[in-house]
């Protein structure tokens, strides 16, 4: 690896098969940093990799699935030695007046955009409670919402935060 790879941070983004995901994580890329890209299919991500052998790397997780979860934090740690940044996001709105919702739309609603992105920061946090350096987490799905997006879940998390950030982390 050269200079700007070993000094680089080193994210972790979920939610990477499309939109805003890809274009985080291509940002990132470009700018010389390395990314642990993740997606429920990672077949999405054949393209991107690709493009950064040295500093992108494809992770399956569906962070609905806790203990995947888990092990997913595990191995994104382990491909380049470390985690600095954390970006959640992985999820999805429910566009409508809340009173439509069935219990099951937002049961799932909640478990991917609350209970999914609070088992990536604990998972995160747990393995690297002890180290000295401070980890960086994002919820992007609360910094883009749309007023009528219903994003209580990732609300919740990014206002209950200690010291989570209130303004997008710099690349």
């Amino acid at each position: 690896m050269n200079e700007t790879t070993t000094s680089s941070r080193v994210w972790l983004i979920t939610g990477c098969s499309s939109g805003f995901g890809m274009a985080l994580a291509s940002a990132v890329l470009v700018c010389g940093q390395r990314v642990i890209a993740t997606a429920r299919k990672p077949a999405t991500l054949d393209e991107l990799a690709p493009r950064y052998p040295e500093t992108c790397r494809v992770l399956a997780l569906d962070v609905t699935e806790r203990a995947r979860v888990k092990t997913a934090v595990e191995e994104a740690a382990g491909a380049f030695g470390r985690l600095d940044v954390v970006v959640n996001n992985a999820g999805y709105g429910l566009i409508g007046a809340l009173e439509e919702f069935g219990d099951e739309q937002i049961a799932r609603n909640f478990d991917a955009n609350f209970f999914g992105a609070l088992e990536v920061i604990r998972s995160a946090l747990g393995k690297y409670a002890t180290d000295k350096v401070r980890m960086k987490l994002a919820s992007t799905e609360r910094e883009l919402a749309a007023w009528e997006h219903v994003g209580l879940p990732t609300d919740f998390i990014a206002g209950r935060l200690n010291g989570a950030p209130t303004e997008p982390l710099p690349l």
